[in-house]
């Protein structure tokens, strides 16, 4: 990057910044198509994902996944309350998986059983990932993501933002 970017001028993730700048380069953010892809058999993916998950996905719900950092700028509250008012008009049929560590107030971050008692979700979620160190590979994350009907994000605010392109794919 350095070789193609003068060192005097700004680099940006999209083109709005570069406009509202009047400047600068674009370095657009890169989603690896050969990891995230629609995967065909969304019913065979939910099977295989409850017995790895030791839980059961539903072939019928209605399935969110939210991969949000852990952090207040992320809002989970705010998830959460979506999915409940989602359950609520969709009979009950929503599930959500959320793959994010589960509590991290002491960081800054919610303790994420503690909302979903709040706001009546807790058998509707589905938590991956539990600890830093202990995570889906890429790989296995862009499978539980192509088996769900949409990304839900919350978030107040974004650095990087994978979640969305890589969602997209």
């Amino acid at each position: 990057i350095q070789k193609l970017v003068p060192s005097d001028q700004v680099i940006h993730l999209n083109e709005f910044a570069k406009d509202l700048w009047d400047n600068g380069h674009v370095i657009p953010h890169a989603v690896d198509l050969d990891v995230h892809y629609p995967r065909l058999d969304k019913l065979a993916l939910r099977r295989k994902w409850s017995t790895k998950l030791n839980t059961y996905i539903a072939d019928e719900s209605l399935l969110v996944i939210n991969s949000d950092r852990n952090d207040g700028r992320k809002r989970w509250d705010l998830f959460f309350e979506y999915i409940s008012k989602l359950k609520e008009r969709e009979e009950g049929r929503v599930q959500a998986i959320a793959h994010t560590i589960v509590n991290t107030h002491d960081r800054g971050g919610y303790d994420l059983i503690r909302l979903t008692r709040l706001y009546g979700v807790l058998e509707n979620i589905v938590f991956t990932q539990f600890e830093w160190n202990k995570s889906l590979s890429f790989d296995e994350l862009a499978e539980i993501s192509s088996m769900a009907e949409f990304n839900g994000s919350t978030s107040g605010g974004e650095g990087f933002g994978c979640g969305v392109p890589e969602s997209m794919a």
